[in-house]
């Protein structure tokens, strides 16, 4: 009893950082939502924000949250994550997720990666919008923000997908990304029994971190693919 007592209190110091490992590596967020903003249809008006990563250490993407002002709530934004062409958009390297709704109206929405995604240190990426069906606005501050962080916002495109033409609109957005070693769940740099407390306590809490093998939901299935990971080492 006295070594449970002992895990269950580590276990419950190790939440925190666990659950906060997410950072936020670059950032226009949240905006004034002015007259400036860019209205994204199927293919003739796209938009790019481009960004460079720090160098060092790879990060895993967590999410891009854009703040979009919806029009039609059967709307279905494409959001994709591509390489550098050249100071516009290069090669398609993986499409997000969409939230699981929108709204009428200006909001915040998360898009996510199926699955893993890492962002390579130095690198430079560039998140792309566009539509498979209807019209939505990506908002943007007037005056115009620089994004900011970690990472360093490189420029703005827009036009015909991909959007290849230089663009003054800098649209509202942030990018949450985290340590690229996924089973280091308490960021401290090794893999040790606490990153196996903190495992289970996303998945008591239901946080998707823990959906390790990527299917949606919480199942004995993503302890195995954890516990794999764990096993496999960072380099």
């Amino acid at each position: 009893m006295k070594n449970a007592s002992l895990l269950v209190a580590a276990a419950a110091a190790f939440t925190v950082s666990a659950q906060t490992m997410a950072e936020v590596i670059i950032s226009n967020h949240p905006g004034n939502d002015g007259t400036q903003t860019a209205g994204i249809n199927e293919s003739t008006r796209t938009k790019g924000m481009g960004f460079t990563m720090p160098g060092g250490s790879d990060l895993t993407l967590d999410a891009v949250t854009m703040r979009l002002d919806i029009n039609s709530v059967d709307v279905a934004p494409v959001v994709e994550i591509y390489s550098d062409g050249g100071g516009a958009p290069g090669a398609l390297l993986t499409t997000l997720v969409n939230p699981a709704s929108f709204s009428l109206g200006i909001d915040d929405y998360a898009f996510a990666p199926d699955g893993s995604f890492t962002l390579v240190g130095g690198e430079t990426y560039w998140i792309v919008a566009s539509s498979a069906s209807g019209t939505y606005d990506w908002k943007a501050s007037s005056p115009a923000e620089t994004p900011t962080g970690l990472a360093t916002h490189v420029g703005a495109t827009f036009g015909a997908y991909p959007p290849a033409s230089s663009s003054s609109i800098l649209t509202t957005y942030f990018v949450e990304a985290s340590s690229a070693c996924r089973a280091d769940l308490d960021g401290d740099g090794q893999l040790t029994i606490f990153d196996f407390l903190a495992f289970q306590n996303l998945f008591d809490a239901g946080d998707p971190i823990a959906d390790f093998d990527g299917d949606g939901s919480l199942t004995i299935f993503d302890f195995l693919a954890f516990q794999n990971e764990f096993d496999a080492g960072c380099e």
